[in-house]
């Protein structure tokens, strides 16, 4: 007897070869663990995904395409023998099915009619910007299932409990090439959507359709209208109310978007008191109501609604079957992430600015930091930050604590505490009792403790542990007045550059010059001149010479201020002493391949030197060629070393010519002498000068048969 099939899966099958294979793939699991038949419904493959398809099952239907995708799932579901029916498409595929194997293996599901589980909506092809929306992707089968509508086709609603699964597909199928394609696609299903609105015009579930996809094309005066005609045709004996709910959160939201707010506010307080009302709509309207009352700046209307949405929001927690069947479109993300968070964020900034400490820090509660998907609120950020350097600011140190957990929002944080601190540097003095209990390790929390501290000692310290990391500090460090501090505290800055490990110092070098203004570099190398000592010199600050020069080579390279020689060999100088340090003689001279990338740029220095010295000039720009490729961060300097060199080159091969060009016309004068006297028969005195002048030129033909000619003379 053959087990009965508990679960049936079906899938609409296209032509997508990229994809198809990974959703059935992700469907292994689930289906080795539960009594399952697979059915594909091919609506138009080619031959490489049919032949795909046909590993996986050879349950598979030929359906032609009828542009009508209720047509061709319940081609599918028509076929099915199982208890249960999941469907989903080729262009998705789950990330882990073990929440629906033990739905199914535990028995659980004998208690439910209807399942969602969530389609996780990318809007990059990297995968880091994403939306989560509940779809009614599962049903028991009884004799009323079926799917319905052409276009964006749904199940029909089963009576009894809905099961809402954490379980998601994968699904890139809303990233479009371009803007036009992504309109282009709503455009294509406005058409016949209005068709069947024409045949049905009280269901509004065409009506909540179509005002969706006017939304996706920004014509949003459009999708107010349809959603409007909806709710004044609204029947509950032949629609649901749900679509209703949903056509009156999308009028409200619909005019905030185009910032028509007292339309907007004008139409939720008139849908407020509607009859069918649900609570999964009240939590919207709370929302969208924040949201619009925030950008008025009316505060108070601000925690009003965001104290319902709380309410509404603890109630879902407490049982969230209660809003299961309560999702439809414009509502099934009103307990999501993104909404949840926005509506906290205005509680949080509005119960601030009313002084409303307790109200701020129970919202900033319900925010779960730990979620990168989140895209932060900047004015958050920015009144937390300001909420520091209050009277009350031990309030916000707690939440302060929480957004240092998020790394990406150090550079925003410190950004508005610099703010503040800019603005009144005598609240960070203040305040400075309070950094003790900042957990942030960060350097810049060293920083503000350092201001606020009077001990010398301590702040020295202080001071050295702020230059413990210089790559971070040093493209700030003038505008931190951390020069000014460590003059102010008697403190060497040399000593401390010189404990910085040398390679620290070289990235922090490298950040700055590839980063920052020729402005700030000049104000910056002026600090630098004025703590080294020349007799040390140390590699530190001959490589931030270097680094200066290469930043700034056009500006300064005609001022005679710096060689470009005399810095390299410093260099070379420099870092050979640094590194015997570290290293034994016999690894840096018989095995420098194997040495830092400074120790070898520093050997090639050396040997251009020694080229130099040597007039190889040739030599030397060919080893100028390799220092290039090593030290591609001084490209810009090399270039100019190179040039130098290639100049003595020319002025060599100058000279050169020029004395090639005195000997020849010397030895036509010569051989002109020689000939004389071989004819006045002085054959001995022709002979001397010939051999005087091969001294010089070396083998001449001319020569060697007048010295023929004088011999046979004589």
């Amino acid at each position: 007897m053959e087990n009965k099939i508990i679960l049936t899966i079906s899938l609409l099958v296209s032509n997508r070869p990229d994809t198809v294979e990974k959703c059935l793939k992700s469907l292994d699991s689930l289906r080795n663990k539960v009594s399952n038949e697979l059915i594909l419904v091919d609506t138009g493959c080619g031959e490489q995904v049919r032949g795909i398809i046909e590993k996986y099952t050879d349950n598979i239907i030929e359906f032609e395409w009828c542009n009508d995708f209720s047509k061709a799932r319940n081609a599918g579901l028509e076929k099915a023998k199982g208890e249960w029916f999941l469907y989903l498409d080729d262009d998705e595929w789950f990330e882990d099915t073990a929440e629906i194997e033990e739905f199914f293996l535990s028995g659980e599901y004998k208690n439910y009619s209807m399942a969602d589980y969530k389609q996780r909506n990318y809007s990059n092809l990297k995968g880091t910007v994403y939306s989560d929306a509940p779809v009614r992707r599962m049903t028991r089968i009884e004799p009323i299932t079926k799917f319905n509508y052409s276009i964006h086709e749904v199940l029909t609603i089963i009576p009894g409990k809905r099961k809402t699964f954490d379980t998601y597909v994968h699904h890139y199928g809303y990233i479009y090439k371009s803007k036009e394609d992504y309109y282009k696609h709503s455009q294509r299903n406005i058409t016949p959507l209005l068709k069947e609105l024409e045949m049905e015009p009280y269901e509004l579930h065409h009506h909540i359709q179509i005002a969706q996809e006017y939304n996706v094309i920004d014509e949003q005066y459009k999708s107010i209208e349809i959603s409007l005609k909806g709710i004044e045709d609204f029947d509950p004996t032949k629609t649901s109310h749900l679509y209703l709910n949903g056509l009156m959160v999308n009028v409200v939201k619909g005019y905030s978007m185009i910032y028509q707010y007292e339309n907007a506010i004008e139409y939720a307080e008139k849908f407020w008191k509607h009859k069918y009302l649900i609570y999964m709509a009240q939590a919207k309207l709370s929302y969208l109501l924040s949201m619009i009352y925030y950008a008025q700046k009316n505060y108070e209307k601000v925690l009003y609604y965001v104290q319902i949405y709380e309410k509404l929001y603890k109630k879902q927690i407490e049982d969230k079957d209660i809003y299961v069947d309560q999702k439809t479109i414009f509502l099934e993300d009103t307990f999501e992430d993104k909404v949840v968070y926005s509506t906290f964020c205005n509680g949080v900034q509005a119960s601030i600015q009313l002084k409303k400490t307790e109200d701020a820090k129970r919202f900033f509660s319900y925010l779960d930091f730990s979620k990168k998907s989140l895209m932060l609120e900047q004015e958050l950020l920015k009144t937390v930050c300001q909420g520091i350097f209050t009277p009350d600011g031990d309030n916000y140190i707690e939440m302060l604590n929480q957004l240092l957990e998020r790394e990406e929002l150090l550079s925003y944080i410190i950004g508005y505490l610099e703010q503040e601190r800019i603005k009144n540097k005598q609240a960070v003095l203040e305040a400075g009792k309070r950094w003790e209990r900042i957990k942030g390790k960060h350097w810049y929390f060293d920083y503000l403790k350092l201001l606020s501290c009077e001990d010398v000692f301590k702040r020295r310290e202080s001071l050295r542990n702020i230059w413990s990391n210089p790559v971070p500090i040093l493209k700030d460090s003038v505008e931190l007045e951390l020069w000014d501090i460590a003059q102010k505290d008697d403190m060497d800055l040399y000593e401390v550059i010189e404990s910085i490990p040398y390679y620290k110092w070289r990235q922090a070098v490298i950040t700055t010059y590839t980063r920052e203004s020729w402005t700030k570099i000049k104000l910056l190398n002026e600090k630098i001149d004025s703590v080294y000592r020349e007799e040390k010199f140390l590699p530190h600050f001959v490589f931030w010479k270097m680094s200066f020069l290469e930043k700034n080579i056009r500006e300064i390279q005609n001022t005679g201020e710096i060689s470009v020689e005399f810095l390299f060999q410093q260099y070379a100088k420099k870092v050979e002493e640094y590194y015997k340090a570290f290293y034994k003689d016999e690894m840096m001279e018989e095995h420098p391949e194997f040495m830092p990338i400074d120790y070898q740029a520093a050997v090639r220095i050396k040997k251009i030197q020694e080229y130099i010295n040597a007039s190889n000039y040739k030599s030397a720009v060919e080893q100028l060629k390799e220092l290039k490729k090593l030290c591609p961060d001084f490209s810009k300097s090399i270039k100019q070393y190179l040039q130098t060199v290639e100049k003595l080159m020319k002025q060599k091969e100058k000279e050169e010519n020029e004395i090639k060009d005195e000997m020849a016309y010397l030895a036509r004068t010569l051989k002109f002498k020689i000939r004389a006297l071989i004819d006045q028969k002085y054959y001995d005195q022709a002979l001397q000068i010939i051999q005087q002048l091969e001294n010089f030129i070396g083998e001449d033909e001319e020569l060697s048969l007048l010295k023929e000619k004088a011999l046979e003379k004589q």
